[in-house]
C-alpha cells in the first residue's frame, strides 16, 4: 500500500473551497492500494468547510488530520512511513524539506501561483528554483502557459532536468445541478435586468484581474446595447474601478456586488448570459470554469488553460492579451445572436462536466502517484 500525505491548505486562508472539493473527490475515488493522509489547517476560508469534509468522510483509506500551522508538520510521526508528500503551498514545502532530511519520501509540488502577472514573477521563479527545485521530485503546473511563464527568464529551471506534469483543476459540477434561493437584494437586481443581456466577471479586484481595462473595452458596448455588466469580488482596486465607472457615467450599466457567498454563485451565473475573463495572467481560471458549467459562453483573454476549456464558436472565444478590438467584436457577436449564445452555452456545460470534474483531477493525481 502506497502512503500519501496530501497537504490541503493555503496559508493564511486555511482550508479553501477548492481543497474541500478535492477531499470529496478523494473520498469517492481512493482505491485500496493507497492510504491517504489529508492534512489541512483548523482554519477555513469559509465557515463550515471543515465540518463538511468531516461529515462526508466514508472512505477507510483516508485519514483526516487537522493542524494549527505548517510548523506542526514537524511533530507528526506519520512522515517516517510516508512514500509521497504532495505540497500545495510554499510554507508547507519549507517544513516538508526539513523532514526530507530525516525521511525518505518523494515530493510533488503543485504551483497554484507564483506571482504570475506581477513584477515579482521572474524574481520569485528564479529564487524558488535556486532554493528548492533540486529537492522536488515532480512539479505540477496547472496549465502550459503557467509552465512557460515559470520557465521564462528562469536561469535555474531546465525542463529537461526535472519531472513535471501539466493538468488543470476541476469543478464541483453538482453545485450547478442544484438550485437555491438568492438573497433578496441580488434577486431584485437580476429581476429588474431580466430584459437586458447580462455580462458577468468573477474576479477579486487586483491589478492582475484588469477590471479597469475591461471597463474601457466595454464602454462603447455598454453605452450602445441593452446590456449590463455584473462584477463579483472585492479587493484593493475596487475604488479605482468605481472612479472609472463614474467618469464614464456607467453607474446604471456596471453593478458591483462585492463578495458573495459561494453557494449563490451557480444560481447567479445561470441568471446571466455571457461570461468574461479579462485577466493578464492565470493558472487554471476557476471563474471561466464556473461560467462554462453554468451554461454560459465565455469570452476570455488567452491566459492559463482558457484555450483548452474554450473553443471558438463552440463554447465561446479566446482572445490574445491586449487585443481590445477582437475582444469587443467577440462580445458583440454574442450580444447580437441569442441562438448562438444558447448553443455555445450548451456545448460549454457539456464539455466542462465531461472533462473538468474534480473526480477527473483526482484520478490524474492517482495515476501520477503510481509512477513514483
Amino acid at each position: 500500500m502506497k502512503k500519501i500525505a496530501f497537504l490541503a491548505y493555503d496559508e493564511p486562508r486555511g482550508l479553501t473551497y477548492h481543497f474541500s472539493d478535492v477531499f470529496l473527490a478523494f473520498n469517492e475515488n481512493i482505491p485500496d492500494e493507497f492510504k491517504l493522509y489529508f492534512i489541512t489547517l483548523k482554519k477555513e476560508q469559509n465557515i463550515g468547510l471543515i465540518r463538511k469534509i468531516e461529515k462526508s468522510l466514508t472512505n477507510k483509506n483516508i485519514t483526516l488530520i487537522e493542524i494549527n500551522s505548517s510548523s506542526e508538520l514537524l511533530k507528526l510521526e506519520l512522515f517516517k512511513d510516508i512514500d509521497i508528500v504532495h505540497c500545495n503551498s510554499f510554507r508547507a514545502l519549507y517544513y516538508i524539506l526539513k523532514l526530507k532530511k530525516k525521511y525518505d519520501f518523494k515530493i510533488i509540488m503543485t504551483l497554484h501561483a507564483f506571482f504570475n502577472g506581477t513584477n515579482y514573477k521572474t524574481i520569485f521563479t528564479n529564487l524558488f528554483s535556486f532554493l528548492f527545485i533540486k529537492n522536488i521530485d515532480v512539479l505540477h503546473f496547472l496549465s502550459h502557459k503557467s509552465l512557460e511563464e515559470f520557465a521564462s527568464k528562469n536561469i535555474f529551471f531546465k525542463k529537461d532536468k526535472i519531472n513535471y506534469f501539466v493538468f488543470g483543476l476541476g469543478i464541483n459540477y453538482k453545485e450547478f445541478l442544484e438550485g437555491c434561493a438568492l438573497p433578496d437584494d441580488i434577486a431584485e437586481i437580476i429581476k429588474n435586468d431580466k430584459d437586458k443581456i447580462k455580462l458577468v466577471y468573477l474576479a477579486n479586484f487586483t491589478n492582475n484581474k484588469n477590471h479597469i481595462g475591461l471597463i474601457k473595452v466595454l464602454k462603447e458596448i455598454l453605452q450602445k446595447y441593452n446590456c449590463v455588466l455584473y462584477l463579483f469580488g472585492e479587493g484593493k482596486t475596487m475604488d479605482s474601478v468605481k472612479k472609472i465607472i463614474d467618469s464614464y457615467q456607467l453607474n446604471n450599466k456596471v453593478i458591483l456586488f462585492g463578495r458573495v457567498e459561494r453557494r449563490f454563485i451557480p444560481m447567479i451565473l445561470k441568471s446571466c448570459d455571457i461570461g468574461l475573463m479579462y485577466s493578464n495572467s492565470e493558472n487554471s481560471p476557476h471563474g471561466v470554469m464556473e461560467c462554462l458549467a453554468a451554461g454560459l459562453p465565455v469570452v476570455s483573454s488567452n491566459v492559463g488553460n482558457a484555450n483548452q476549456m474554450i473553443q471558438d464558436f463552440i463554447s465561446g472565444f479566446v482572445v490574445e492579451l491586449n487585443d481590445k478590438i477582437s475582444f469587443q467584436h467577440k462580445i458583440k457577436i454574442l450580444i447580437l445572436n441569442e441562438e448562438l449564445r444558447r448553443e455555445l452555452g450548451k456545448n460549454a456545460r457539456e464539455y466542462i462536466f465531461k472533462y473538468y470534474k474534480w473526480d477527473n483531477f483526482v484520478k490524474k493525481l492517482l495515476y501520477l502517484y503510481k509512477t513514483l
